[in-house]
């Protein structure tokens, strides 16, 4: 039995990472592009041939098994039934530098190898024994080339996207795989009369993607890369807030999310929070904490001209 034939890639969120794409190829006969994977493919392909000439004797025969001394090897036959006689074997070594016989027949078998003698004396395959190609080298990598790059869009209908209103800040596995991006959007109103507004105001997020880029009323304020293997990172900006209506759009990215290793279901991925604008008076801090405040949700980033057009109509 093979564990697999033909190579993949896992594609998607589910990549195997973070920060990786698994290759799902475990060196197998065809890889992931449908090539042939030398030498196991050919050493293979003898094989099932052989096994496919010998069709009928495997499948109507009773099984004998013989086991030499010492345990030096293990022989397994074949009788057919009108004929009276063993008319393939098997051979396993299992010690190096020593020569099996059966029925008075010796054999020379590598160590750890099958062979597979159909008239019980002549060897027609042996799985130590490799007769095909060795991988070729790929002349396009030694060939110089200029890289040329493509872009697309990434357009999600709005029937796959998240809409959401909740009044907290929500895991980012909600796109289910359908983006690796999610906005986090949400309005705040602060007059100059509330306790946090100062000439000294911090955007702290505390955050659990693999990057996060923010902006506030449609200006870029910086962005946060976690650390591998480090699930959560805080990123803390000075921010120049309006008096009045705010809108703070956070861009979380993942890169893969985990699908393996203890409790990965529990890893968070997005903002986790506390999303706090922390206003400074002296050696006086006020927080005022957003996460349970009402915050809207979109997937991908061509929501971004949508945001700035609401933005625009909004302030002006």
């Amino acid at each position: 039995m093979l564990f697999q034939y033909h190579g993949g890639t896992n594609l998607g969120r589910t990549s195997g990472g973070p920060y990786i794409t698994t290759t799902y190829d475990y060196i197998a006969p065809l890889d992931e592009f449908g090539n042939l994977a030398q030498s196991k493919y050919g050493h293979l392909k003898e094989l099932h041939d052989v096994l496919h000439s010998m069709e009928k004797i495997l499948t109507g025969g009773n099984v004998t098994n013989t086991d030499t001394e010492n345990s030096v090897a293990h022989f397994r036959s074949l009788f057919m039934h009108w004929t009276g006689k063993e008319v393939v074997s098997s051979a396993m070594q299992m010690r190096p530098r020593m020569q099996p016989s059966h029925m008075k027949v010796q054999y020379n078998v590598p160590v750890w190898s099958v062979t597979i003698l159909p008239d019980c004396t002549t060897e027609v395959y042996n799985t130590a024994k490799v007769n095909t190609q060795t991988k070729k080298s790929n002349d396009a990598e030694s060939e110089p080339a200029s890289l040329q790059w493509s872009w697309r869009p990434e357009r999600i209908d709005e029937a796959e996207g998240v809409n959401l209103l909740p009044y907290e800040l929500l895991d980012q596995k909600v796109v289910s795989d359908t983006s690796d991006y999610m906005w986090y959007m949400i309005n705040v109103y602060i007059g100059k009369d509330d306790p946090i507004w100062s000439d000294d105001m911090t955007l702290r997020i505390n955050g659990s993607g693999h990057v996060l880029h923010a902006y506030v009323n449609g200006q870029y304020l910086g962005s946060e890369w976690a650390t591998y293997g480090i699930f959560n990172y805080v990123f803390e900006k000075k921010v120049k807030l309006n008096p009045g209506r705010n809108l703070i759009s956070l861009l979380s990215a993942t890169v893969g999310l985990q699908n393996y290793g203890p409790h990965f279901d529990t890893i968070q991925s997005g903002i986790a929070g506390p999303v706090e604008i922390i206003g400074k008076k002296g050696d006086e801090s006020i927080i005022k904490d957003l996460s349970a405040h009402k915050w809207s949700y979109k997937v991908a980033v061509n929501c971004l001209l949508k945001i700035w057009m609401v933005l625009v109509l909004k302030i002006y």
